[in-house]
């Protein structure tokens, strides 16, 4: 989901972190190290936009040992990241679908889900979960115990 973009001279470059908006979240003067890894970044990028995700990790590995980065705290950096943007978007998605039902003026879709016992609300998120659904729902989906196990790291 993030962009990024050099601008420069090969001895002086600067760095700008997008978000999958366009929007700069971060910018800074990159390092000699950092601006010769560009090259092995932009293969990187070229090769997962062609479909090939493997050689695209190999160049990122490259990258990593280039400038002593350890490649497994950048994988769990690049998995939480892409854990919180999945939750973000599946809650927008979430909020966007009952509010498209209550717009439409059927808000007795989820009451009738919710009373013909097809449906549990979650004690946790307050979400309207299919009872089929609900203990994966509890397991793994349920934005409310994310944010409880990331308040106790």
């Amino acid at each position: 989901f993030f962009f990024i973009s050099m601008h420069g001279s090969k001895s002086n470059v600067e760095v700008e972190v997008r978000d999958h908006n366009g929007k700069v979240v971060r910018s800074y003067q990159a390092s000699e190290e950092e601006a010769r890894s560009i090259p092995l970044l932009m293969e990187a990028r070229q090769k997962l936009q062609t479909g090939d995700p493997m050689g695209a990790f190999e160049s990122l590995v490259k990258v990593c040992h280039s400038t002593n980065t350890d490649v497994l705290q950048v994988i769990d950096q690049a998995k939480d990241k892409y854990e919180e943007e999945q939750q973000k978007l599946t809650q927008e998605d979430r909020e966007r679908k009952q509010s498209f039902l209550s717009e439409q003026g059927k808000d007795n879709i989820l009451r009738a889900a919710y009373t013909d016992g097809s449906s549990k609300l979650c004690c946790h998120c307050n979400a309207l979960v299919n009872i089929n659904r609900y203990d994966i729902h509890i397991a793994h989906w349920c934005p409310a115990l994310y944010a409880d196990s990331d308040e106790s790291e």
